[in-house]
């Protein structure tokens, strides 16, 4: 393994990145096993526990989010300490979000195949098979994009069609299941929000800009409640879905995570991700963490306490969204603070490994949570039973982490050349 540098990382990462990134995987499994595994009976005989669980589990996509701004500002200030091409740097950042993207895809369809059983259904083949093939080239060209292969765009392109052949094809073969395939996941916000910064940057240059990003934030969430209103807006679902929630049945299935207001937290990371970039360049990053999280602390209490909720919000109801991300983004990075302060007095750092396979995590765990190896006690457990199932789930996780980080040298040598991407990693 690497041996950590003088930024508290490993292979130039910082170190608390990886911690605030397992942190945000450990409080997803919390609450999608909150979600999957309780009854609808016992949260609702006991609504301010839920709504407690709530309060921490509903950090994590905000953390998930806001961590994927702070990665690519330090994709973006490393290749410009290195003197590399803006222009290159972008491309590689939008292929690296437009990845996620087309994983998050992915992850929909492997649902579809294995929980919902598609793949046992000969009448599902004629949709299946082309969007599996199309999605395998989109992620396979995409992966080459970076580099700038040549052919990267060719496989991209015949993937994507192979890709929506399938999926309308889906739409009348098992048109009350094709929507799923569509639905606009945490992942898809955090690879549009990627590309965006990408695509903004050699023109804005938030990276180099922390106050900017932070006001491109704001304005991003100010039109969520107005832009979600006109939806869908004529537009396809498919579509309309990135923009903003609708209130119908196919609108609340389709749009989980819109980038109104979900690329305003990315933004904010960007500004985050600047600042622990030059404290960790001027060796204080740890000390810059927990000022940050002791500030930010402080905004969050600002931004949701009673002057704001009696004063401000009845006068200028269109600051609500802002005032909110401010908030849950101070509280996501005051927990982190005080699980940084606590690894930090006891030298031990257990969530390293679930953020630097948060990926990976994410996939897996989704599989007790919510699928098959989940369908004997889904909506059936009780607060104590759930409570000794999550503690072991996230166990199990863990060891999953580090096994996937114990591959085997030729395994990665192999996979990196596979890729062959000139992306360096945060």
């Amino acid at each position: 393994m690497a041996k950590p540098n003088d930024r508290g990382g490993e292979d130039g990462r910082l170190g608390f990145v990886d911690d605030a990134r397992g942190l945000a995987v450990v409080l997803m499994i919390f609450w999608h096993t909150v979600d999957g595994w309780i009854s609808r009976d016992v949260q609702a005989a006991h609504p301010s526990v839920l709504e407690w669980m709530r309060v921490f589990g509903g950090t994590a996509a905000p953390m998930f989010v806001m961590l994927a701004g702070v990665g690519a500002a330090m994709k973006l200030l490393g290749d410009q300490g290195r003197g590399r091409s803006k222009w290159i740097s972008s491309r590689e950042l939008a292929a690296r979000g437009l990845h996620v993207v087309a994983t998050g895809y992915a992850l929909r369809v492997y649902m579809w195949l294995v929980d919902d059983r598609a793949i046992m259904r000969a009448s599902a083949a004629p949709a299946f098979i082309p969007i599996v093939i199309g999605l395998g080239c989109v992620l396979v060209g995409l992966d080459r994009l970076g580099a700038w292969k040549r052919e990267s765009l060719p496989l991209v392109v015949l993937g994507a069609i192979a890709y929506g052949w399938g999926i309308s094809q889906a739409f009348v073969l098992e048109p009350w299941k094709a929507p799923a395939l569509l639905k606009v996941d945490v992942l898809q916000a955090i690879g549009v929000s990627i590309t965006m910064i990408a695509l903004l940057e050699p023109f804005v240059g938030m990276a180099r800009r922390p106050l900017v990003a932070v006001a491109l934030g704001c304005l991003v969430v100010l039109p969520t409640d107005a832009i979600a209103a006109q939806m869908p807006a004529g537009l396809p679902p498919a579509i309309a879905a990135y923009l903003g929630k609708w209130n119908t049945p196919l609108g609340m299935r389709v749009a989980a995570f819109p980038i109104f207001p979900w690329l305003g937290y990315a933004f904010t990371g960007v500004a985050i991700g600047h600042v622990w970039v030059r404290a960790a360049s001027a060796k204080r990053g740890q000390y810059v963490l927990f000022a940050s999280g002791a500030i930010a602390a402080g905004i969050a209490a600002i931004a949701n306490g009673p002057p704001i909720h009696r004063w401000v919000l009845p006068n200028l109801p269109t600051l609500y969204k802002a005032l909110f991300m401010l908030h849950k983004i101070g509280f996501a990075l005051s927990l982190v603070a005080i699980m940084t302060l606590v690894s930090t007095v006891v030298n031990r750092f257990p969530l390293r490994e679930l953020g630097k396979t948060s990926m990976v995590i994410y996939w897996v765990h989704l599989e007790f949570a919510y699928g098959l190896l989940a369908r004997s006690f889904r909506h059936h457990l009780d607060y104590a039973h759930w409570a000794l199932g999550y503690a072991a789930l996230v166990v199990l996780m863990a060891a999953v982490a580090r096994v996937r980080l114990r591959f085997p040298p030729w395994f990665e040598a192999r996979r990196a050349a596979y890729r062959s991407v000139a992306t360096r990693s945060s």
